[in-house]
């Protein structure tokens, strides 16, 4: 059995004054006599007085033992304080920087082993990534939540620990929160953080990213000191590049080759052994793309010709009739509804009786990869008023704005993506400006790769991953090329915050509680269902041992009395 404030038990020690109470009560008691002489012949047969225990000591003994007792909050040892582990999944929990037992360990391998003796009793399980997700709760048996926790795996680009705190709240407002995390603990945190840090010696990459023929990387280091990296350029796992950079301590380097961008699977490498694997390497997925373009319009052709790697094609033929494209440019037609598939839609060319007033563009959704290096700010253009086509099971975001009426729409349904430019081509400024092409430019280059998505993304139920069956794989936690239910993915680390790995000691931090409570019984706050029914039989007790005293307000002498009457 184990108590929540144990030094209540020192009430125990009020027995024994209760004994020397009674026995002295005991011994002093009053005697009526006739007369003095008789008070001798009274004591004479005993000079010393009995210990006569009666049913007011068995109760004044039971009330201290149950304040007592009641007071301290006792618990069975398997009904201990609720617990919810909360595992940080990020990225920098798989660096292997740990030394435990005389071998190198990752961050989440040194957290699983301090979890492991905690499993026992009423204990929940959340997995802390893009998401959180129970892994166990306080029903599974511990030996299910043993399997979820040997079970459990990190990578995910970044771990949003508020989420899974809110839900811990969620599934147990009352129990004890511990998280395993290599960030510093959140601000108004109550509860035990356990904070996982290692050498963290590491030198990753930072970005990748293919745009037109050039390759753009950069690679980070968080060492006190430069390091010469080897970087290999592949595609389909051939070597194409490969050159060697100096990165300065505690620096950032980039490198920026030229290439011929052909359709295939391009990986970069750096080949240095450091704390944390994933950001030495990184991939992009370049796709053979057909485009059409009707009825054909010289500047937006102009513009798209220039994407590396794509087959452009111009003919005026109705949008039903253009299968076999892998993208679709409508120049002021406006279909319906749209199929499956990808398409960038201008408006039609407003009506003779319209006289659309041109307007300039006030803002832009900079963040969008659409917009990259395109600035439309200050841009005139006559904007049409028909909104974008239905777009079923879909949404649309507006991106560029005039005014607060939106201009260009980015709409995304399954299996399909859609840029809806509310303008046509011949009335607008934007066809005279470079931001133009590279408007064209950035939406067909997004067609023509696969879809990027963070590390820790979950996939569907038919999956790939380099081309090889992988429907085990539930989250992409491996830096590579997916296919998820048809859709092809890439998944990167990239991520300078990460690659920056944090060093240090790990430590304990009792967080939102008392000095006591952090070091004698982390479960002080909590309440023992035990607690108040002991309370309660307590004063029951001290009740009828008073009522007991007083002989119950002389209901039994009253009883007594008149037995003798009826005598």
């Amino acid at each position: 059995m184990a108590f929540g404030a144990p030094w209540f038990l020192l009430g125990l020690s009020l027995i024994p004054v209760v004994l020397w109470l009674h026995f002295i009560r005991q011994a002093k008691r009053e005697r009526q006599v006739s007369a003095l002489w008789l008070w001798g012949a009274e004591e004479a047969p005993e000079r010393r007085a009995k210990f006569n225990p009666n049913i007011l000591l068995l109760l004044q003994i039971l009330t201290v033992l149950l304040s007592s007792f009641g007071a301290a909050a006792p618990r069975l040892t398997g009904d201990t304080q609720e617990r919810v582990l909360i595992f940080d999944v990020g990225a920098a929990m798989t660096a292997t920087d740990i030394t435990s037992q005389n071998q190198t360990i990752s961050r989440l391998e040194y957290a699983k082993s301090l979890a492991r003796d905690k499993l026992i009793g009423r204990v929940s399980l959340i997995r802390a990534g893009l998401s959180a997700t129970i892994l166990a709760t306080r029903d599974n048996t511990p030996e299910e939540r043993q399997t979820a926790l040997q079970s459990l795996a990190a990578g995910d680009s970044s771990a949003n620990l508020e989420p899974a705190l809110a839900l811990a709240k969620s599934i147990a407002p009352q129990a004890e929160v511990i998280v395993y995390s290599s960030q510093a603990p959140l601000a108004n945190f109550r509860g035990t953080w356990q904070r996982i840090l290692g050498s963290g010696n590491n030198l990753g990459i930072s970005a990748f990213a293919i745009r037109g023929a050039q390759v753009f990387a950069a690679f980070e280091s968080n060492q006190n000191k430069p390091i010469n990296a080897k970087v290999t350029l592949l595609k389909d796992e051939k070597q194409i590049q490969q050159t060697e950079l100096k990165v300065p301590a505690r620096g950032r380097v980039t490198w920026t080759p030229k290439i011929a961008i052909q359709p295939g699977t391009y990986e970069l490498k750096l080949e240095n052994p450091d704390a944390l694997t994933l950001d030495n390497t990184a991939f992009a997925y370049q796709i053979s793309s057909r485009v059409l373009v009707t009825p054909p319009q010289d500047d937006v052709l102009k513009a798209i010709v220039s994407v590396p790697g794509i087959r452009t094609a111009a003919r005026d033929i109705p949008p039903s009739t253009s299968r076999g494209y892998d993208a679709l440019v409508l120049v002021g037609v406006m279909p319906r509804a749209l199929p499956e598939g990808n398409y960038i839609l201008f408006a039609p060319l407003p009506k003779q009786t319209e006289q659309p007033k041109l307007e300039r563009i006030t803002r832009s959704n900079t963040a969008d990869q659409m917009l990259r290096f395109v600035n439309l700010e200050g841009v005139r253009v006559r904007r049409s008023t028909l909104p974008p086509p239905e777009l079923t099971d879909g949404t649309w975001t507006p991106i560029v704005y005039v005014g607060d009426k939106p201009l260009i729409w980015r709409g995304n349904a399954p299996n399909t993506r859609v840029v809806y430019i509310a303008v046509h081509p011949l009335e607008t400024e934007l066809r005279k400006f470079p931001a133009f092409p590279v408007l064209l430019y950035n939406i067909i280059q997004e067609y023509a790769a696969a879809r990027a998505v963070p590390l820790g993304t979950r996939l569907g139920t038919d999956v790939t991953f380099q081309n090889n069956i992988a429907n085990g794989f539930t989250r992409a936690l491996l830096p590579g090329v997916y296919t998820s239910d048809g859709e092809r993915l890439v998944a990167n680390l990239v991520s300078s915050q990460q690659t920056r790995l944090e060093n240090g000691i790990s430590e304990t931090l009792e967080l939102g509680k008392t000095q006591a409570s952090a070091t004698t019984n982390p479960s002080l706050d909590s309440f023992s269902p035990w607690q108040l029914p002991l309370l309660m039989l307590a004063l029951l007790a001290l009740l009828l041992e008073a009522g007991f005293r007083n002989n119950f307000g002389g209901f039994f002498s009253r009883i007594g009395m008149k037995r003798e009457v009826a005598k």
